[in-house]
C-alpha cells in the first residue's frame, strides 16, 4: 500500500512454501469445489495470544494463503503448512534493522514502528520508512515505501531472520534465496528482487544472505535518476505456466478469469506448432495465483491443422468456451472451420472433443474470437466472431465478418449472422469483448478492412479498423465505428484491433502506421439501445516507438474506467512483452512495462483479463527462449494506496468519506457528506495541502478551524449542495500525478457556519 505522492515505493521479495504445496488433494478438485470450498486466502484478523490460565497477552494478527499462514506483531513471521510429516513447525520471521541510504541510516535507534492494517494488507510504519506486506493467495509479498531521499548512494534494507531453516551465505546476487529444513529440501523461498520508477524504468535488486541478515540493495546510480515517484512493481514474480523443449513452436495465447468456484478459475489457452502445416490447440486451467495448473483440452491430431485458440466464461452457463479453427490439410480443397469445446469449471477431466459450426461446403470460416459473460450474469450464450470468405480462394467474393451464439451447455452453435460486409474490399482480424453485462448487454466486435481509396490515380487499397455492436439476441447495430487516425489523414494505416469493455464503455486498441507500427487506443461509449457511439474520445498514443501489436486488451469491470493491455513489442526481429493500463478517457496511466524482454527471448502472443476477486489484472504471455517453449502467468495489479484519513478538530456533525478506489484514471470517484440536516447548504473546498487555524467571526461556530490551505495549494470548491448527505463527483485524469488531496466541508445549518474535519485522500499511480 503506497504512501503519500512523492515516496519512492520499493518492491522486494515474495515468500513462499512453493515445494511443500498439498497439490495432490488441489488435482481432486471436483467433489471439493462442489462442496463449496473457500477461497485461498484468509484475510487479516486479531486474535488473542493466551498467556496463562486467567489472562491473555497482546493481540496479533493472523491470516493465511493456500499453503502458509502469517502472523502480524513486533515482527512478521512466514509459517508455512508442512503437513502431519513434519513434528512442528518451521516459521521464518523478518524484522528490519537498518535501512541505509549511502552511509545515512534512516531507521532512528530503538524506533518502534506504528501498525495499520486491512482485509490482505498489514504495515509497519517508521518514520523514514514503511514496511508493507500483502498476503496473496500463492505467497506473502514484501515492499518498503522509502519517503524521502535525503542524501545520494545505494539503498541497502537490512531485515534479520529468525528460523531453524537454513540458507547458504551468499554475496549479493540478483536471484532468490531458498530457505531448506534439515534434510536439505527446500521449504520457504524468499523471492528475487525489483524496483521501478513512475515512468517504467525498472532495476534489479540485489539480495544478499550471511549470518541471519539479509540485504537488498538498491544501485544509487539508478536511484539518483529514477523519475519519483517510484512505485511498487505492479508485475508480481511470474509463473512458469508451461514449458516444453522445441524450437520457436508457441502460437498464440489466450486468458479468462471467472469468480463461480474459489480455485481453477484461470483459463488460458494457446497454440503449439509442430510444423508449419500442424498446429495444436492446448486450454490450461489454474488458480489466480498461476498455480494447480491442469490441462482440460488439447486438439493433437496431424490430420488436421488446428490454431487461433480463444477462451471466455459464460456467466449464465456456468461454462468455459474454447473456440478455435480447424483446417483439414488432407483434403484436396482445404476450407477451415469454427469449433468450441465447453465444460464446466468443475470438471478437470481432460478432453479433446469439440463441435464445428456448420457452414455451406464452399465457407472457409477462420480467425474465431469467443465473446463471454460476467461470472454471475443472466446471459447463457457465448458470441463467436469469426472471418469468412466464399471460395474457391482467389476468386472476387470479399471475405466477411460473421458470428454466432454458442450454447455452452447444449454444445450448439445458433444460425450464423453477417456483423460487417465492405463491398469495395475484405474484411480480417475479428475480436469480440470477452466479457459482457449480461442480460441486455451487447458486445462489441472490432475488425480491419481492407478498403478501396480514391487518392489520387491510380486507386489505393488500404487497412483501416472499425467496430459493431452486437446485442446479446445477435441483432447488429446498424451504425458503425470507424478508427480515428484514418480521419487524421487518410494515408495512415491501421491494422490489429482488440477492443475491451462492456455495458456501453468500450476501448479500442489497435496499430497505426504514421509511418512506424504504433499502438493507439480510442476510448467509446456505445450504449445497448444505440444505433452507434454516442461518444469518441480523442485517440491516444501507448507506445510510438519499435513495432507494436495490442493483442490483449481487458476492462475493469468494478471502477468501470481501467483497461490493461498486454502488448508484443518488435525491435531488430526480436518480440518481447509488455504490460500497460490506461484510464477512463483511453489515455496511459502506467507502462508499458516489459514483463518479458531480452536478447534470447522471442514472444509469440500475450493476453490479459480482468480478476475481479482481486481486483487486478491477469497476463499471459508464450514465445520461446534457448529453444524451449514456454507460457507465463503474470498479476499485473494497481499501485497501493493509503485509506482516507479524517484529521484535525471539526466543529459540526457532517462527516466526510471518500468512495473509489483512488487510482489515478478512475472516473467514478465520490466525496461525500453524512450526518447533516435536511436543510443543511455545503460550500466544500479542497486543497493539496493542510492548514490549522481557528476561525472566530460572526456567523462562524465556536471552535471551528480552517484545516486546509486555502491560499498557495488552493485548488478551490466543488459546487454548492443542498442535504443531509450529498456526494461531489471527482474524477482522476490520467495526466495526473499520484498525490494527496486534503478535502474539507463548511456546512451552514440555519443562521450558523460550521467546519467539519479534514479529510486526506491520497491517490495513486
Amino acid at each position: 500500500m503506497g504512501m503519500s505522492a512523492p515516496s519512492p515505493v520499493l518492491s522486494f521479495g515474495l515468500l513462499t512454501a512453493a515445494l511443500l504445496c498439498p497439490r495432490a488433494a488441489a488435482q481432486d478438485a471436483g467433489s471439493s469445489l462442489a462442496a463449496g470450498l473457500e477461497p485461498a486466502v484468509v484475510p487479516i484478523h486479531r486474535v488473542e495470544r493466551p498467556e496463562g490460565p486467567s489472562e491473555s497477552g497482546p493481540l496479533e494478527a493472523w491470516a493465511a494463503g493456500r499453503d502458509y499462514k502469517v502472523a502480524f506483531h513486533d515482527r512478521a513471521t512466514f509459517v508455512p503448512y508442512l503437513g502431519s510429516g513434519y513434528p512442528h513447525n518451521l516459521p521464518l520471521s523478518w524484522r528490519t534493522v537498518s535501512v541505509r541510504l549511502g552511509e545515512h541510516e534512516l531507521l532512528t535507534p530503538g524506533e518502534t514502528p506504528l501498525h495499520s492494517a486491512a482485509d490482505r494488507h498489514y504495515e509497519y510504519r517508521f518514520a523514514a520508512v514503511t514496511e508493507a506486506y500483502d498476503v496473496l493467495a500463492g505467497g506473502l509479498e514484501q515492499t518498503f515505501v522509502l519517503r524521502d531521499r535525503p542524501v545520494a548512494g545505494d539503498l541497502v534494507i537490512a531485515g534479520a531472520v529468525t528460523t531453524e531453516l537454513t540458507a547458504a551465505d551468499r554475496t549479493p546476487a540478483v536471484a532468490a534465496l531458498t530457505f531448506c529444513d534439515s534434510e536439505g529440501r527446500a521449504v520457504v523461498e524468499y523471492g528475487a528482487a525489483v524496483a521501478i520508477d513512475a515512468v517504467g524504468g525498472r532495476v534489479p535488486v540485489t539480495t544478499g544472505y550471511r549470518d541471519g541478515r539479509i540485504e537488498l540493495t538498491v544501485p544509487g546510480a539508478w536511484l539518483a535518476t529514477a523519475v519519483l515517484p517510484v512505485t511498487v512493481d505492479p508485475l508480481l514474480s511470474a509463473v512458469l505456466v508451461y514449458a516444453q523443449s522445441s524450437g520457436s513452436a508457441m502460437g498464440s495465447v489466450d486468458i479468462a478469469w471467472q469468480e463461480e468456484t474459489p480455485d481453477h478459475n484461470v483459463m488460458i489457452a494457446f497454440v503449439r506448432e509442430a510444423s508449419a502445416a500442424d498446429s495444436d490447440v492446448y486450454a490450461i486451467v489454474c488458480d489466480d495465483d498461476y498455480q494447480n495448473r491442469v490441462t482440460v483440452f488439447t486438439e493433437l491430431s496431424a490430420s488436421w491443422d488446428s490454431d487461433g485458440a480463444r477462451c471466455a466464461f459464460v456467466g449464465g452457463a456456468d461454462r468455459w468456451v474454447i473456440g478455435y479453427r480447424r483446417r483439414y490439410s488432407t483434403a484436396a480443397f482445404q476450407p477451415s472451420e469454427v469449433r468450441c469445446h465447453s465444460r464446466s469449471p468443475l470438471d478437470l477431466t481432460p478432453s479433446q472433443t469439440s463441435v464445428g459450426l456448420q457452414n455451406p461446403s464452399n465457407i472457409d470460416a477462420f480467425q474465431p474470437d469467443v465473446g463471454g459473460v460476467a461470472s454471475f450474469g443472466s446471459g447463457n450464450r457465448a458470441l463467436v466472431v469469426y472471418q469468412r470468405v466464399t471460395t474457391p480462394f482467389g476468386g472476387t467474393t470479399p471475405d466477411e465478418i460473421w458470428g454466432s451464439r454458442f450454447d455452452p451447455v447444449n454444445g450448439v452453435f445458433g444460425t450464423p449472422f453477417l456483423i460487417m460486409h465492405d463491398g469495395s474490399g475484405d474484411l480480417a482480424q475479428p475480436r469480440v469483448t470477452s466479457v459482457a453485462r449480461g442480460g441486455p448487454s451487447s458486445w462489441v466486435c472490432s475488425f480491419a478492412t481492407y478498403t478501396f481509396y480514391m487518392l489520387g490515380f491510380p486507386p489505393i487499397y488500404k487497412w483501416r479498423v472499425g467496430a459493431k455492436r452486437i446485442s446479446d439476441t445477435g441483432v447488429v447495430a446498424t451504425g458503425t465505428w470507424w478508427a480515428a487516425s484514418t480521419q487524421i489523414n487518410s494515408t495512415f494505416e491501421e491494422m490489429w484491433p482488440v477492443v475491451a469493455g462492456n455495458d456501453g464503455r468500450y476501448t479500442v486498441g489497435y496499430t497505426s502506421f504514421q509511418p512506424s507500427a504504433m499502438a493507439v487506443a480510442e476510448r467509446l461509449d456505445w450504449p445497448d439501445n444505440a444505433s452507434a457511439p454516442t461518444s469518441v474520445l480523442p485517440l491516444e498514443t501507448v507506445a510510438a516507438t519499435d513495432f507494436n501489436e495490442i493483442q490483449g486488451l481487458a476492462f475493469d469491470l468494478e471502477d468501470r474506467s481501467h483497461f490493461a493491455l498486454a502488448l508484443r513489442k518488435s525491435v531488430s526481429g526480436v518480440a518481447s512483452a509488455h504490460a500497460a493500463r490506461l484510464g477512463y478517457s483511453g489515455a496511459l496511466t502506467e507502462g508499458p512495462i516489459a514483463m518479458w524482454s531480452a536478447g534470447t527471448v522471442q514472444v509469440t502472443g500475450t493476453a490479459c483479463a480482468y480478476d475481479g476477486r482481486n481486483h487486478r489484472f491477469l497476463m499471459a504471455y508464450a514465445g520461446n527462449v534457448s529453444n524451449q517453449d514456454r507460457v507465463y502467468g503474470r498479476a499485473f495489479t494497481y499501485p497501493a494506496v493509503t485509506p482516507a484519513t479524517a484529521g484535525g478538530i471539526g466543529c459540526s456533525g457532517t462527516v466526510l468519506t471518500w468512495s473509489g478506489n483512488q487510482q489515478v484514471g478512475s472516473e467514478f470517484e465520490r466525496l461525500n457528506a453524512t450526518g447533516a440536516s435536511a436543510g443543511a447548504l455545503h460550500f466544500p473546498v479542497v486543497s493539496f495541502a493542510t492548514d490549522d487555524q481557528p476561525i472566530t467571526i460572526a456567523g462562524v461556530g465556536a471552535g471551528c478551524r480552517l484545516l486546509v490551505d486555502t491560499v498557495g495549494a488552493y485548488l478551490g470548491p466543488l459546487p454548492v449542495q443542498t442535504g443531509s448527505n450529498p456526494s461531489w463527483s471527482f474524477p482522476l485524469p490520467e495526466w495526473l500525478p499520484a498525490l494527496t488531496l486534503h478535502f474539507q466541508d463548511w456546512v451552514l445549518e440555519g443562521n450558523v457556519l460550521r467546519s467539519t474535519q479534514r479529510l486526506s485522500v491520497p491517490f495513486a499511480k
